[in-house]
């Protein structure tokens, strides 16, 4: 029996060894740091594994084996920002910036040549990112760009048209399960969804359940603002004072507990203010992200004129 299980520990460890790529990371850093870095390897499905410097003098250098390029990040113990790069079989040199560790020089690198450079040349321009992800498909570069520069203004069917591009060592990537996560959150928002269930606080401090105060018959018009946004009070009072059948629901983030890290924030994917969503009288999402003279246009072309100026 004991020998079965050598040989089946011998036969994992040959499977992993055969497609297992050699690494060395070597970083520059300044003595005031010391040796306090630590390396996570996003290469597993669940928590990333830690990797440890060799020895307890000398350069800091980390050594272990990956397939393939993989996602990783830097860390130091009294450095909160982690410097975020992609391992694979080479030698590596990263010279850390203590200041700003994202804009630490790394060599030796061919993913993260390729990294920075699209970065840069791209900029968040989804076109430039559409074309990128059709040219290099199986990239495991390319889930991490794109997941990192798709803004919440992007659609949930242009991002599920990109995503099913992907195939190769890009599905195998910890950024593509991200990607999955953030396609799944776009799907539920998307036009004609339901809104998600969630509480808020209101004015008064009290706390609601949105299903509660959203009515039936009308439109609804979720305004998420600020209590020291001006532009927030001014479309609340544009919205109260001349739309017909609209009902206003207004959500303050300094209100609510957590502030910009509340909650329903994340679960509605929204990063700034003001921030509207049109409900139709099924509460189902009609609109999302719109400025004041763009709900208006989109009221009026819904079956039932809703935006009448008041008289």
């Amino acid at each position: 029996m004991a020998k079965r299980y050598v040989v089946f520990a011998l036969v994992l460890l040959m499977a992993w060894t055969a497609g297992a790529q050699s690494f060395r990371v070597s970083v520059d850093a300044s003595k005031e740091l010391g040796r306090n870095f630590t390396l996570l390897v996003y290469d597993t499905d669940s928590q990333p594994r830690v990797v440890k410097p060799k020895g307890k003098k000398g350069p800091v250098t980390f050594e272990d084996d990956v397939k393939g390029a993989v996602y990783a990040e830097l860390r130091h113990r009294k450095i909160d920002t982690p410097l975020p790069f992609f391992l694979e079989g080479a030698d590596i040199t990263i010279k850390y910036n203590s200041a700003n560790p994202e804009a630490s020089a790394i060599t030796g690198s061919r993913s993260n040549s390729q990294l920075r450079y699209q970065l840069e040349q791209c900029d968040g321009d989804i076109g430039c990112l559409a074309q990128y992800v059709q040219e290099n498909p199986t990239s495991p570069v390319v889930p991490y760009i794109f997941e990192r520069y798709v803004s919440t203004s992007v659609s949930y069917e242009t991002v599920a048209a990109l995503f099913r591009q992907l195939g190769g060592d890009a599905v195998k990537s910890y950024h593509y399960r991200r990607l999955q996560q953030r396609l799944h959150q776009l799907e539920a928002l998307a036009e004609g969804s339901p809104i998600p269930s969630f509480s808020y606080t209101g004015s008064d401090n009290r706390t609601f359940k949105i299903d509660s105060v959203l009515t039936g018959g009308s439109y609804n018009l979720i305004i998420v603002g600020a209590t020291y946004c001006s532009q927030c009070q001014r479309i609340e009072k544009e919205v109260r004072g001349s739309f017909k059948n609209v009902h206003p629901v207004v959500i303050d983030v300094d209100r609510q507990k957590d502030g910009w890290d509340a909650p329903l924030l994340k679960l509605l994917d929204i990063d700034h203010v003001p921030y509207l969503i049109l409900l139709d009288k099924d509460r189902r999402i009609v609109a999302r992200d719109l400025r004041i003279w763009q709900l208006k246009r989109t009221l009026e072309q819904q079956p039932t004129t809703a935006n009448k100026n008041k008289q």
